[in-house]
């Protein structure tokens, strides 16, 4: 999480005590092609890159999967959650 200084122009009808805190939600709209992947299904690869683990069906098989692993690279981060671009 980051910290950052901004300035707000506050309606007259609204009840700010100055200095007070405030919960501000800011929506973003990332155009970007990826996959969200929750913070907890990450582990650090090489490079600087990050991996996540899926599991794929063996052809001609239903009762067993084969573990792959894909290196991602980072494109945008959220608190709980980032966007990657498969390499």
């Amino acid at each position: 999480m980051r910290t950052v200084t901004a300035i707000f122009v506050v309606n007259d009808d609204q009840l700010v005590i100055p200095g007070s805190l405030a919960d501000i939600s800011v929506n973003v709209n990332v155009m970007e092609s990826g996959y969200w992947l929750p913070t907890e299904a990450l582990a650090e690869s090489r490079r600087g890159l990050w991996t996540a683990y899926s599991l794929s069906l063996i052809e001609g098989r239903q009762d067993v999967a084969e573990l792959n692993r894909q290196e991602l690279q980072l494109i945008y981060t959220e608190l709980t959650a980032f966007l990657f671009v498969l390499l």
